[in-house]
């Protein structure tokens, strides 16, 4: 941690929230939402002297991430560039994720049909 105190360039950051399969919060012991995501990424910055060197955080496009970096805007102990403007990068991998699934979605409507036609044919051919 006191590696980062004469560190004299900017950090990006990368997080994911995620919540156990029992309902238990991994990044914050409270719920998954701006203000409590936003309250621990400053924790985080202070405890690492990084509250003047953060640059950019990525982070999935959910709802809550979104709000945590407009509170994270607002918090005048963290100092951004350019106001903040650079500072949620959506994160690439999950964007592609659902892109894939989006697909994946049409083709289990567009394949359903077939496979309908399938299990007839099989069905009606062993009878």
């Amino acid at each position: 941690m006191e590696m980062f105190r004469t560190y004299d360039g900017r950090v990006g950051l990368t997080s994911d929230t995620w919540t156990s399969t029992y309902g238990e919060p991994f990044m914050c012991e409270e719920a998954h939402n701006g203000f409590n995501i936003k309250t621990r990424i400053v924790s985080c910055c202070k405890n690492f002297h990084l509250v003047d060197k953060l640059f950019s955080i990525s982070l999935d496009d959910a709802t809550a991430n979104t709000r945590a970096m407009e509170f994270l805007k607002e918090d005048p102990s963290i100092k951004l560039l350019l106001n903040g403007s650079l500072m949620h990068v959506r994160c690439c991998a999950h964007i592609l994720k659902l892109c894939v699934q989006d697909r994946l979605d049409e083709l289990r409507t567009l394949l359903e049909p077939i496979r309908g036609v399938i299990r007839w044919i099989r069905a009606a051919s062993f009878a």
